[in-house]
This record gives C-alpha cells, sequence and structure tokens, in this order.
C-alpha cells in the first residue's frame, strides 16, 4: 500500500544497511507503484518516487518497479 511504501522510503538508509548486510538487493531509488488504486479515477494507482519521496497518481499503463512488503 502507499502507507507501506511511504514508510519504507522514510527508513531507507536503516533498511538498505540491513539488506546489504544479509547480501539482499537494496531499494532502487527510482518510482515503485503501490497497491492503493487512486480513487478518483479507476485506471491510476498511487506512485512512490523514492529519489524525492514525492506521490504522484499515474496511469496503470506505465512500467514502473514494484516492492513487494511483509508485515512481521
Amino acid at each position: 500500500s502507499i502507507a507501506e511504501l511511504a514508510e519504507l522510503y522514510k527508513n531507507k538508509e536503516i533498511v538498505n544497511g540491513v539488506l546489504s548486510a544479509v547480501g539482499g538487493t537494496q531499494i532502487y531509488s527510482g518510482s515503485y507503484w503501490s497497491s492503493s488504486q487512486y480513487s478518483s479515477y479507476y485506471l491510476n494507482a498511487w506512485l512512490l518516487y523514492f529519489s524525492a519521496g514525492y506521490l504522484s497518481n499515474l496511469s496503470k499503463d506505465y512500467d514502473y518497479c514494484v516492492c513487494c512488503v511483509r508485515a512481521f
């Protein structure tokens, strides 16, 4: 969801440090789709730009990364 991506963005340096320490792939600094649909237009979803930390809604026709998040 957009809330989960926002938490990742706020903590990306810590998360990337842990991922690096365990040999994982760091969070890309580009853009990630969320699973949150844009409520005003069914063909759009929310996108978080990890390079700058801002949100946008965009047509689902565009190709961007996704980040699977699992709550612990």
